[in-house]
């Protein structure tokens, strides 16, 4: 897993030289920024929307970063054919649930998670979302025997994702696969060359009522669907942020949600910590999904 996002560990590579003499920005600052660690969420992304801040923890150097750094050399998402007003309208989006994993048991059909687990998740985007006016409904499921490989490529990029991949980019494909304590999610949205490619794959014990330690609520999906719709990280969070220490590090606080807690959705931290969007990020979603997604 990288430590931080993608684009913002290449911005910060072209950026940090210049930081240290842009006003108002210590050398303690930017180092602050470069140390940060996160091991929640892997979203690869071509056009990744820099949301701001909700704290103001190194607001200094990430305005220096996302507004006012050298441009990262990154494609942009593809045009939308014609853009469409938001009228307010309920957006409605259909989501097909794929489980792939290889269990011991060779007669089992269903395996990891089943229909009432798929229910109890849409049930949680449903929540969460609608202050969006944005709507989930289950399409349909299936289960895949198949274990990733070291030398394989990554579960977004693998063929079989592509295979069991249905509807189009107003459709959401949520695949589940067994992962560890520190790994909750990976999204990936849509390529250079305009392909349908993006996908999310999400670890199955985050699902409502999981077996995950604190990633147990069903947020893990709805921060990685933030980021299907078009948002980025609220910000470079460090760890015990959002969290108690409940992996027992030494160096953090055993306060419940950490005093530096934005309480974002898009932030990383354990579930019960999670609670919001703001207003910014529930406008960016809804014209990304309208303009990017044709909902």
């Amino acid at each position: 897993m990288p430590s931080i996002s993608k684009i913002a560990a290449t911005t910060l590579a072209v950026t940090s030289a210049l930081l240290v003499g842009a006003p108002g920005v210590s050398a303690a600052a930017v180092r602050a920024v470069e140390q940060e660690q996160v091991n929640f969420c892997d979203w690869d992304a071509e056009n990744e929307l820099a949301t701001k801040l909700a704290r103001d923890v190194n607001q200094d150097v990430l305005d220096f970063i996302f507004n006012g750094g050298p441009p990262v050399p990154i494609e942009p998402a593809p045009p939308a054919q014609s853009a469409a007003a938001d009228d307010g309208r309920m957006l409605e989006v259909g989501v097909y649930m794929h489980v792939v994993d290889n269990p011991e048991d060779k007669n089992l059909t269903k395996f990891l998670l089943d229909r009432s687990d798929f229910d109890r998740q849409i049930g949680v985007l449903n929540e969460k979302y609608a202050p969006v006016n944005i709507s989930f409904h289950f399409l349909d499921a299936d289960w895949k025997r198949h274990e990733f490989k070291d030398n394989e490529p990554s579960p977004l990029r693998h063929p079989i994702t592509k295979e069991l991949q249905h509807g189009d980019t107003k459709t959401l494909n949520l695949f589940w696969k067994k992962g560890n304590t520190n790994w909750g999610g990976s999204t990936l949205t849509f390529n250079k060359n305009g392909a349908r490619t993006d996908a999310m794959y999400v670890n199955a014990d985050t699902v409502l009522g999981g077996s995950h330690p604190v990633w147990n609520l069903g947020i893990t999906v709805v921060h990685e669907v933030g980021h299907w719709f078009g948002l980025g990280h609220t910000s470079m969070i460090r760890p015990g942020d959002c969290e108690w220490n409940w992996q027992n590090k030494p160096g953090m606080s055993n306060e419940t949600c950490g005093s530096q807690c934005d309480h974002n959705y898009m932030s990383y931290g354990v579930d019960e910590c999670l609670s919001e969007f703001t207003p910014a990020q529930i406008s960016s979603m809804r014209k990304y999904a309208i303009e990017q997604r044709g909902l």
